[in-house]
């Protein structure tokens, strides 16, 4: 499922890797576990400058994909707010020309936590990071 979400946004003209060393499956809705990875890849897309990294990986029971970009990453405020509700809309557009409401980091954390997870989002040396955890079925 992440390859084939990676696979619609290679068009945009950024390099996509997805690095993994193994399968691993999650239990859950598909339409949900599915538009959260499309909502994370497509923001890294849209800030990255040349790449965005997608790592797949297993953590003491959990499937974790990691997606970064090489871009401004998260503003401040961003960050404190990410995934809440906020009590009043409004549209934003950011230094990318986006428009933004603001739902699909309440999107991605309701998925994450409605199947067990959670979702982190941080500033890496380069860029932003989203690090999804899902429990891992067996």
């Amino acid at each position: 499922m992440v390859r084939d979400e990676a696979e619609h946004f290679r068009h945009l003209g950024k390099s996509i890797v997805v690095e993994t060393s193994q399968p691993l499956t999650v239990a859950g809705d598909h339409l949900l576990l599915r538009r959260m990875l499309k909502n994370a890849i497509q923001n890294a897309v849209s800030f990255a400058q040349s790449e965005v990294k997608i790592k797949l990986s297993e953590q003491v029971g959990f499937a974790q994909i990691e997606v970064s970009d090489d871009g401004p990453g998260f503003k401040p405020e961003a960050l404190r707010g990410f995934g809440e509700k906020r009590g009043t809309r409004r549209l934003d557009v950011d230094d990318h020309g986006r428009l933004s409401v603001g739902l699909g980091s309440v999107i991605m954390k309701t998925a994450a936590e409605l199947h067990g997870g959670k979702l982190v989002a941080t500033n890496g040396d380069r860029g932003a990071i989203l690090t999804i955890q899902i429990p891992i079925s067996l």
